[in-house]
């Protein structure tokens, strides 16, 4: 309890703390309106200089142009990748770019390509489970992008906690979340939680960062959402694709993988799936890392 309250009273009073940037909220608005067209898109991204020119080298990247030649405005690069590709990717730089300085002892591309591959995930694992009338594919990408972000918040703000964590964990062999919560009290999944409720995000996205590490918890309004980030952050730990900061192997809910309808017969294509979105993930994570040299 102690510590929950330390939590609430930095986050009210951090000025450091990253903010949810506005350019979010005008994209989504933009993206969800059927008579926008890639050039409202693209004038929006436009004011931002740095998610232009990042715009612009993920759609001139191998992966998204493949032999369609170099392109050279926003409009164009919005144009390439679609709608729904653009949205996810302006989404993603700009939670990267808001979070640059946290975790200092962290390795950021590492960090960034587990949370983008678990994003990815909820999508991939949407399709082979019967959920697709209970959840919004857009909420579940951007809870999976944010699931970890708690571990920011802990490295950032509670160093001397977070090293106690970690020298639990190691001693014992215990995941990362459960050594949280015997030394804290809470796991990062609720930190990053409360952060999320500080920006005023969906109480679904809230719910799912905050349980994904305890789909089981009482309560729960978006379940169906809380198991799906659940399972996705499993999959990603088990696949060892980038650092959430986990650690040790993550618990895994056999009643989540039931409730979503998925199969064992779904594991081989999921995982061949899943292995196929790390490319995408490097491209994105790596960006953040080489604009900050830049800087």
């Amino acid at each position: 309890m102690e510590f929950r309250i330390e939590l609430e009273n930095k986050l009210d009073s951090v000025e450091t703390l990253p903010t949810l940037p506005t350019i979010i909220a005008r994209l989504e608005t933009a993206f969800a309106d059927d008579a926008s067209s890639a050039e409202d898109v693209a004038g929006i991204v436009g004011e931002d200089p740095v998610l232009a020119s990042q715009v612009l080298r993920v759609s001139n990247s191998a992966f998204f142009a493949g032999a369609n030649g170099e392109i050279m405005s926003v409009r164009e690069a919005i144009a390439r990748l679609g709608f729904a590709e653009s949205r996810r990717i302006c989404t993603t730089l700009t939670m990267i770019e808001s979070t640059r300085g946290f975790g200092t002892d962290m390795d950021h591309q590492r960090f960034w390509q587990h949370c983008l591959v678990a994003a990815v995930t909820t999508g991939v694992l949407s399709e082979f489970g019967d959920c697709n009338d209970t959840i919004n594919p857009e909420e579940a990408y951007m809870a999976g992008l944010l699931h970890d972000i708690g571990v920011l918040v802990l490295d950032q703000f509670f160093p001397e906690e977070y090293c106690a964590v970690h020298n639990l964990r190691d001693d014992r062999g215990i995941p990362c979340d459960v050594a949280e919560r015997a030394v804290l009290g809470i796991d990062h999944g609720e930190i990053g939680g409360a952060l999320l409720r500080h920006w005023n995000l969906p109480i679904s996205i809230v719910e799912a960062v905050t349980w994904h590490h305890q789909p089981g918890a009482p309560d729960i309004k978006n379940l169906r959402l809380v198991q799906i980030v659940h399972l996705a952050e499993f999959v990603c730990t088990c696949l060892g694709i980038g650092d959430g900061g986990d650690g040790t192997t993550m618990g895994f809910s056999e009643i989540a993988w039931s409730d979503l309808g998925m199969s064992v017969d779904h594991i081989p294509k999921i995982i061949e799936n899943v292995k196929a979105e790390v490319a995408r993930s490097t491209i994105l994570s790596s960006l953040g890392e080489a604009n900050a040299e830049t800087r």
